[in-house]
């Protein structure tokens, strides 16, 4: 199902009329117009020369009443409304807006600390050095050593690891040096941050180790 989301200063009988079909169009042909009697015409006018009201003048306040509208329309009425004439009284505007209320949700939808850092995350400039998180365990490897430890998030996006453990096979010296990078900035870790497809985690030194979801 479609929202329809109908914002105007002129009434939205029409689009309600093509939304159900054209139901109401077929049964006001059908019927045909209703002819007042004199008596009740006599009356009318007695009625309106009394209070001094004008019904064209109430009318155009009713109308210029109607802010917004929203308009349940079935899918397949879709294309029926977007065919629909569109032609508004001078000085009337209309902005009509689709939106998939399904899609709403998801893109509202901001997951907690806990799981906003959950997968495996690649370190951005050294594709061999990978981190996983997952319900508070650590599990990484440098691109030469494989390490683990626990971590802890807070609700404001805080997070410190603690009995990180690396193995200890030596390797080439740029290796090694991305190594103790990854490490010191995981231990001294303070602070993540989840955009996108990007993991963000600052040390207290204002370090950062910078992650791309796998």
């Amino acid at each position: 199902m479609k929202k329809l989301l109908l914002a105007t200063t002129a009434s939205v009988s029409l689009l309600a009329l093509v939304a159900c079909g054209g139901q109401e169009e077929n049964n006001d042909r059908s019927s045909g117009p209703a002819v007042p009697s004199p008596e009740t015409t006599t009356e009318n006018a007695s009625n309106q020369g009394n209070t001094g009201e004008n019904p064209q003048a109430n009318t155009a306040q009713q109308e210029a009443g109607i802010a917004a509208a929203v308009v349940e329309i079935p899918e397949d009425k879709i294309e029926e409304v977007n065919n629909a004439p569109t032609s508004l009284a001078d000085g009337a505007e209309q902005k009509i807006v689709f939106q998939d209320s399904d899609s709403l949700s998801d893109l509202d939808y901001t997951p907690p600390p806990e799981e906003a850092i959950v997968g495996v995350w690649v370190l951005e400039n050294f594709k061999h050095a990978r981190i996983k998180l997952e319900n508070g365990y650590l599990a990484g490897v440098t691109g030469c050593n494989n390490f683990t430890g626990k971590y802890e998030v807070g609700a404001q996006y805080e997070i410190a690891f603690s009995s990180v453990g690396v193995t200890a096979m030596e390797c080439g010296q740029k290796r090694m040096k991305i190594e103790n990078e990854l490490i010191k900035g995981i231990r001294a870790a303070v602070l993540f941050q989840v955009k996108r497809n990007r993991l963000v985690i600052t040390d207290e030194f204002g370090g950062e180790l910078v992650f791309t979801n796998r």
